[in-house]
């Protein structure tokens, strides 16, 4: 069957199995009516270059590919103007779809199978989605040089979910939320790269990951609200080019409204040769927070160029106007500073740590094994490193390695998980019991034995640490019921929150991004970053309590105070009175007796911006 020439379509259209549908190039194609234009499995569609797509109508309108396509080039789809968006959906096929140099005016792309590849198109207003409509199925993803202008859209220009192999390289975005989102990604050993791509003006992240894998190498990440977010123990590699002979040559950073990096649990590994220009209207923090580590511990930033206006006594000191931690443990090493044009080992001074330089050395020598595919050698390097330097930050990170690399090595994750639980070395550093205790539950679930993970995520719900902890115990809680869902030599085991067992993938999407909103309090909608801590509870006596507790809490700068009880899944609970307050130390006594059992936080607001929280345990 062939189309050309001018056609409208003006009805629900489907090529059936066995068939195949053909747009002679140039054509021009109408949407007029209907919902849906599906090609079946076993059928097929060719489209020739030049056709144009375009909706003509308000409604949505869904052209969706589960059979075989040729590789789209040169083709359009436009949603039209004041109108829901048309989509594109590639699914269930384990052919390849390849889209070169098309456009898409809001139109969303969404592809759930098969290789996809997107390279030298044009996104207006308009996103792309990936992630595997079987969790078990083999996706590999490229998303190359093309550009996204959202015109302020709310959603991420590109968005990856579940993907073991991706690129994203040399495209460049535009005001957005955020400017790519990417979530539980990355757990091969190659390829999982971030690199050269440009992303400006977006309100939110440029860049934020959760539970991933990825390099994250020579972007332009500037202007937005916050350069990268990494989050959930994700594990990034963030380094620009230390042969640079310009600052325009290396990963530039700098001058994002809050902050060029927000982290938790785990900072990037490593963290070197980037541009981090400071200027006096942009902070751009460098923050790591919601972390348990009880023992000193030393980060490297060493190696990143700072710019002209930066001052050493006073933007480069921790808990100051740069670098910023929740934990007085934590400390940045910033020195030797690098700038382009110098040699990679110019600089002196730093903070005298011999194991953290040593646990450095080791940690790239295992990595040049996993880039090697010397994968066995590799272990035992990142092994050695753990228990030679259990108290680095490169402890944790080889603890993250060895799970990535099993997948190459046997998959042997009952053994992984034994050593995670029980050698002697982890168990006795709480930084890494924490770690490892994660990573052990992801063996769980690589085992299949789904009981035992939901089991875990539940007693982190049950007693979590942090608010972020509860928070991502949900989200992974919910993505494990879906992973014994689609397994279909497994039953469906249920715990005891049956109402955190999702009812379908979408509505995981959903709530997974509501709760993603929660952890990240501070919004630009909300407050500008100057408020972020301007209050800070320091105790909660008795905790647990059941009914009378006195809040001790400081006020760094002045305004309206208010205490606020929320539970795990950020819903308020019990607000109590507002108060005008000014700098300094307070204790407030709150009556929590018509509050139900259970783990909540007691968050401090001022001028109605969330500042601090604190866990409570009611019993």
């Amino acid at each position: 069957m062939t189309c050309q020439g001018l056609k409208g379509i003006s009805n629900n259209t489907t090529v059936k199995a066995g068939d195949t549908l053909t747009f002679k190039a140039n054509s021009e194609i109408y949407l007029l009516a209907g919902s849906k234009f599906v090609v079946q499995q076993g059928a097929s569609i060719v489209i020739e270059p030049g056709v144009k797509f375009k909706k003509n109508f308000t409604g949505p309108y869904t052209i969706e590919i589960q059979g075989d396509m040729n590789a789209f080039s040169n083709v359009s789809f436009d949603g039209g103007t004041n109108s829901q968006p048309l989509k594109i959906n590639t699914r269930i096929g384990s052919g390849t779809y390849n889209f070169d140099s098309c456009t898409f005016t809001n139109c969303n792309y969404i592809g759930t199978s098969g290789i996809i590849l997107i390279d030298n198109c044009v996104f207006t207003r308009s996103n792309c989605t990936i992630y595997p409509e079987q969790f078990c199925s083999p996706v590999l993803t490229y998303i190359r040089y093309n550009t996204f202008e959202g015109n302020n859209l709310v959603t991420p220009a590109i968005s990856i979910d579940g993907l073991k192999k991706w690129v994203i390289i040399g495209n460049n975005i535009i005001q957005f939320t955020e400017g790519v989102k990417v979530y539980r990604s990355g757990r091969t050993n190659s390829p999982y790269l971030f690199t050269n791509n440009t992303i400006t003006g977006c309100t939110g992240a440029g860049a934020s990951f959760y539970d991933s894998r990825a390099v994250v190498s020579n972007n332009t990440i500037t202007g937005n609200y916050i350069g990268i977010i990494s989050k959930d123990l994700s594990s990034l590699y963030v380094h620009g080019t230390c042969l640079s002979i310009n600052a325009t040559q290396t990963q530039d950073l700098s001058l994002n409204t809050s902050s060029v990096i927000e982290a938790t649990g785990i900072f990037p590994i490593p963290f070197n040769f980037n541009k981090l220009e400071f200027n006096t209207t942009k902070l751009n923090k460098i923050r790591l927070y919601d972390c348990s580590i009880s023992t000193p511990y030393i980060y490297n930033i060493q190696k990143n160029y700072w710019g002209a206006n930066a001052n050493s006594n006073t933007s480069l000191i921790p808990g100051q106007i740069v670098i910023d931690t929740a934990n007085s443990n934590i400390t940045f090493s910033y020195l030797p500073v690098w700038s382009p044009g110098l040699d990679c080992n110019t600089g002196g001074g730093g903070i005298p740590d011999p194991n953290s330089k040593a646990a450095d050395s080791l940690f790239r020598i295992g990595d040049e094994y996993v880039q090697n595919e010397d994968y066995a050698l590799a272990k035992s390097i990142f092994i050695s490193l753990i228990n030679q330097y259990p108290t680095t930050a490169f402890a944790q990170a080889s603890l993250c390695e060895l799970f990535y690399l099993e997948s190459s090595l046997g998959s042997a994750y009952n053994e992984l998980k034994n050593f995670y639980e029980n050698n002697p070395v982890i168990v006795n550093d709480t930084a890494l019991v924490k770690v490892a205790s994660f990573l052990a539950n992801k063996c769980n679930i690589e085992i299949k034995d789904y009981s035992e993970a939901i089991a875990w995520f539940e007693s982190v719900i049950d007693n979590p640490a942090t608010f972020n902890d509860s928070i991502f115990a949900i989200i992974d809680l919910g993505y494990t019921y879906l992973l014994a869902e689609a397994d279909s030599m497994k039953s469906s085991p249920v715990g005891r929150f049956k109402e955190y067992k999702p009812q379908s993938h979408s509505g995981f999407i959903a709530y997974r991004d509501y709760l993603l909103s929660l952890v990240n309090q501070v919004t630009p909608a909300k407050q500008n970053f100057s408020e972020y801590r301007r209050a800070l509870i320091r105790a909660v006596d008795p905790n647990p309590a059941n009914e009378i507790i006195l809040v001790h809490y400081d006020i760094l700068s002045g305004g309206e105070v208010r205490l606020t009880l929320v539970n795990t899944l950020g819903q308020q609970v019990q607000a109590y009175q507002t108060r005008a307050l000014g700098t300094g130390t307070y204790s407030e006594s709150l009556n929590i007796g018509t509050v139900p059992p259970g783990c909540y936080f007691l968050t401090i607001s001022v001028n109605g911006c969330v500042s601090s929280s604190y866990k409570l345990i009611i019993n």
